[in-house]
């Protein structure tokens, strides 16, 4: 007589299968949020402002569209501090630490920085075409019925995922 005894592993066990089902669910879920549109906040009514929060690590940016049916004047103030340069770089003439919404403009120009001409690590706001029309810790800029803008830091294309922090934006519309 054979001693024909199979032995079960875990993923086979009801706990085991929930385990697995959750773990599926999960990575389904975390994928839609990386993928998820983020949708762009309102242009605020006069007298009012709206807030946003631009992420550093985000070269797309935050959006922002005028869902109005005429042309917008949009003034921008901005807070905070963004950290562009790791830590653990330190080289001449790179800026080292948090660097404000007015960036750092003492650094050598590259042609691969998101918006050419304007300094490194500032806050710039650019069309969806890739126009950057505006910089800084505060500034007005125009809208089109329909436009949509993008608030984002200003670095090089390849090095967002080395930057941290984020920059508060408050946004009033002065027509």
């Amino acid at each position: 007589m054979s001693n024909n005894i199979q032995q079960s592993g875990f993923w086979t066990t009801i706990p085991g299968i929930l385990t697995g089902i959750a773990g599926v669910l999960g990575g389904i879920l975390a994928i839609v949020q990386v993928f998820k549109p983020t949708e762009p906040t309102h242009v605020p009514p006069p007298g009012q402002n709206r807030v946003i929060q631009v992420d550093a690590t985000s070269i797309q940016g935050t959006p922002f569209k005028n869902y109005e049916n005429k042309p917008v004047r949009i003034k921008f103030e901005a807070e905070g501090q963004w950290s562009i340069i790791p830590q653990n770089v330190s080289e001449k003439n790179l800026p080292e630490g948090l660097i404000s919404p007015n960036g750092y403009g003492n650094f050598a120009a590259n042609p691969d920085r998101l918006c050419r001409g304007f300094a490194l690590g500032a806050l710039v706001i650019r069309t969806q075409q890739g126009e950057c029309i505006a910089s800084g810790a505060n500034g007005i800029f125009d809208l089109t019925s329909g436009q949509t803008v993008y608030f984002s830091t200003n670095d090089v294309k390849s090095l967002y995922g080395d930057n941290d922090g984020s920059i508060t934006v408050s946004l009033f519309t002065v027509n």
